[in-house]
């Protein structure tokens, strides 16, 4: 199982809210900006004394949940292939893993 790391938090909105948030981070805004009317989930994790937003993909949102609220690899995978079916485990854990999302993991017996 997987604990979350206090500094972790997903943002799920019905909004293009990643999009916009790009969008005004640049320096320069060159061009009009255009967005496709969708809902977007973004990881938010620390990243020494920063703050790193980064698009999660399908199922991600629900996969981090079942894995921060105790379920382990499998059974979160699972929920999350039935909300997204288009959810792939590798590119999931991998974002997360490599975000640092997680505080700590140990085996369930």
């Amino acid at each position: 199982t997987f604990r979350w790391a206090a500094s972790a938090g997903i943002v799920c909105s019905q909004y293009p809210a990643y999009g916009i948030w790009r969008a005004n981070a640049r320096a320069e805004q060159s061009r009009p900006l255009r967005l496709i009317a969708q809902a977007e989930t973004v990881l938010i994790t620390r990243r020494g004394l920063g703050c790193d937003a980064v698009l999660m993909p399908p199922g991600g949102a629900e996969f981090a949940r079942s894995l921060s609220a105790g379920e382990t690899l499998s059974q979160a995978s699972l929920r999350a292939a039935r909300s997204a079916g288009d959810f792939r485990l590798d590119q999931v854990l991998g974002l997360l893993l490599r975000q640092n999302a997680f505080a700590s993991s140990r085996n369930k017996v």
